[in-house]
């Protein structure tokens, strides 16, 4: 750390200061979706724990009977995740350099949402669920619906390298607003097959911060990222339902 310019360590410094502050965490982060589509429908869900989870939207059905198949239901069905109503690509960069890969990207990306949440919620020791390939009358079953979808320009990050170390970090910062991606996503999870919801929730995050990050450089490298982040998260978020998940920082120190 010492070989790099004092404003770059500087900025780093100040950087593992602020996950404690959770203000900054959020207005540096990403905004809500627009909800797109009735998937999420609120009325269903009137007891919202927002605030105790890490993302833009959680809540829970009053009904007691729903939740108690929580702790009945010994396995997890997670459904293949929904695309077609995925909103076009923000960013001009992205849009332009990525526009034959759309149909790929967004089937990579709806197979790692599932693989991951199966992984977080059905195939750990300490998840009281397990994964199930079909759905049946003793499994969850959880949907999910991709929002957004915006690839990581992996050549315009090329160039913002470039101005990070010749011109300086702020300036790659400007550079950076052309060149990140997104993703935003709404699950619902239900009793079973066609059975009523337990819980739902809605969140969208954006290419972290870095120094350097391998995933700068890959399309689709951040996003698979946060998908992993959602899973665990919501794993932790339905094992107990009176702890706060603490939501994931906007920065990374990480080379990965």
């Amino acid at each position: 750390m010492n070989r790099l310019p004092l404003g770059l360590r500087l900025l780093f410094a100040a950087l593992l200061t602020l996950p404690s502050c959770t203000p900054v965490n959020r207005l540096m982060k990403a905004k809500p979706a627009k909800q797109r589509s009735a998937f999420v429908d609120p009325a269903r869900t009137p007891v919202n724990e927002s605030a105790r989870s890490p993302w833009h939207y959680a809540a829970f059905a009053a009904d007691n009977k729903a939740l108690a198949a929580l702790a009945q239901k010994r396995g997890i069905y997670i459904a293949p995740v929904l695309t077609s109503g995925v909103r076009p690509v923000s960013k001009k960069l992205a849009a332009t350099g990525y526009s034959h890969s759309r149909p790929e990207h967004l089937r990579l990306v709806a197979a790692t949402l599932r693989r991951e949440f199966a992984r977080a919620l059905g195939g750990t020791v300490a998840s009281p669920w397990r994964t199930h390939l079909r759905p049946g009358k003793d499994t969850l079953v959880l949907e999910m619906n991709l929002l957004e979808l915006d690839p990581t320009s992996a050549p315009g990050n090329v160039t913002k390298t470039a101005v990070k170390y010749t011109v300086g970090p702020i300036a790659s910062m400007g550079v950076g607003l052309f060149t990140g991606g997104c993703i935003a996503v709404e699950g619902r999870l239900r009793a079973g097959p066609g059975g009523p919801v337990i819980m739902q929730f809605a969140d969208k995050e954006k290419d972290k911060a870095t120094f350097y990050n391998i995933n700068d450089y890959r399309p689709l490298g951040h996003a698979n990222k946060t998908a992993a982040e959602w899973a665990d998260q919501c794993a932790a978020f339905l094992r107990d339902r009176g702890a706060k998940v603490k939501e994931s920082f906007f920065f990374t120190p990480y080379l990965y």
